[in-house]
This record gives C-alpha cells, structure tokens and sequence, in this order.
C-alpha cells in the first residue's frame, strides 16, 4: 500500500515551482530528511499544507528551530508573530521577545514582566500566569510559583506541589521535601 504521509495535496500551491523546504535546525540526525512540514512555491510558504500568511518565499530563512523570518517579520511555526525583525531575539529554549511582547513560538505573551525560569524545563512567568513551554497553567499563584526539583518535574506555589504540572493531592507546600533524588 503507498506510504499515506508522503503524498498531500497542497491545494493552494503552484505545482511548477513548488518544492519542500528543508528545516536546517528539525532536519538534522539520520531521521531528519523524514520530516517534510515546510514547503514554498513563487507566491507562498506553507507548514504542514498550509499558508503561512503574508511570508515572503524569496526572502523566507530558518534562524532558529522554532523561529524564521523574511522581510516582513518573524514568524513562528504557522503565522507572523512580529515586524520587529531587528529588536527580535530567542531568550531561551523556545521563547524571545522583540523588545515589546514575548513569545513561545506561536504564542504570544502579551503581558508585563515577563520572568524566564530555570532555563531547559520550558518555565516563564509574567505577574498573573505561569507558562510552560508556552502553555498557562491553569491555577497556578505565579508570584509565589517556584520551579523546586526541575529534573523530577516537581514545582510549587503557596497552595500547591506539583507533579508534572499537576497538583499532587493533600502535599502541604510548605512543608514538602523531596527525600531521594
């Protein structure tokens, strides 16, 4: 039976010029030519079939796994997300700021102070939420939210241990020790 993931009909592509794109940063390793989410043709560049608003095939470049930009702007995964090509920059992991807003690739974090935490476990917070890689966790106090053991997943806040970004019933944030590694 063919392979159902190599064929996909991009039904606004100019077939004559269309092509894949290689993502220099998710193509790497011995697996890294299996994955085909961008393509481009004279007018467009798609991810994963489809149109990336307003992206510019000519001047279109991957500067970071999660990050591209063209002319225009700078893009996450699927959409523009800023113009502020110059004043961008990647802070951590998978999130940057143009100097105004911040981001997780295509999230934007439009809110005062913005905090990242504990580099490599995907943590960030501004003055009301807390994120991890980009998503808000629901409940979370985040002036009080504390990234305790990074490595076993275990973080905390004036109400709450948590595992896996998940309460851990009945655990009293106040006194609760990790006793083995």
């Amino acid at each position: 039976s063919p392979d159902k993931n190599v064929d996909r009909i991009v039904e606004e592509a100019d077939k004559s010029t269309f092509r894949v794109v290689q993502h220099p940063f998710l193509n790497a390793g011995p697996c890294g030519h299996l994955v085909f989410s961008y393509g481009q043709d004279g007018r467009h560049v798609f991810y994963q079939g489809r149109v990336i608003e307003g992206a510019d095939p000519e001047t279109f470049v991957f500067f970071h796994q999660s990050y591209a930009r063209d002319k225009h702007g700078v893009y996450g995964p699927t959409r523009r997300i800023s113009d502020r090509t110059e004043q961008f920059r990647v802070l951590g992991g998978s999130y940057a700021t143009d100097g105004f807003r911040y981001f997780y690739e295509d999230v934007i974090i439009d809110e005062p102070r913005f905090e990242l935490m504990t580099s490599g476990y995907g943590f960030a917070r501004t003055n009301t939420r807390v994120f991890r890689y980009g998503k808000v966790l629901d409940g979370v106090d985040a002036p009080t939210f504390e990234v305790y053991r990074p490595a076993n997943e275990t973080t905390r806040d004036k109400n709450h241990v948590y595992y896996r970004d998940r309460p851990i019933p009945g655990a009293d944030p106040t006194t609760f020790e990790q006793i083995s590694p």
